[in-house]
């Protein structure tokens, strides 16, 4: 009886060893999947760290876009401010000169310049 015992306690050791060998193999595949999913995220990180750096640059050159398409909006108004000054004085110098000039006269050539104006826009 005492090596009956003996045989059937070996026969459990020899199952519970079984079953930890299936949980060691278990915790083994659930640490390798653990490790993928560290270098999943590593690879998202450095994405997102990409993605962030590439947004950071084009935020500048649109930045500098806008300025640089304000500084010719600024440069054609004032183009345009230059010519209207340019058709006035040419207007108030023939008038002082004794010219007659005609409001019709005055409105064309601020029209046309307007038009040379915005063409070089």
């Amino acid at each position: 009886t005492l090596r009956e015992r003996q045989a059937e306690l070996e026969i459990e050791l020899a199952k519970f060893r079984r079953e930890a060998a299936k949980q060691l193999d278990t915790i083994g595949e659930k640490e390798s999947e653990i490790e993928k999913h560290k270098a999943q995220v590593q690879v998202l990180q450095s994405k997102y760290e990409l993605a962030s750096e590439a947004e950071c640059a084009l935020r500048a050159i649109v930045e500098k876009l806008h300025s640089e398409m304000a500084g010719q909006q600024q440069a054609a108004k004032g183009k345009m401010a230059a010519m209207q000054l340019g058709s006035l004085a040419q207007v108030l110098g023939a008038r002082a000169a004794g010219e007659k000039v005609g409001e019709k006269a005055v409105l064309d050539k601020v029209a046309e310049e307007k038009a040379v104006a915005a063409a070089a826009v």
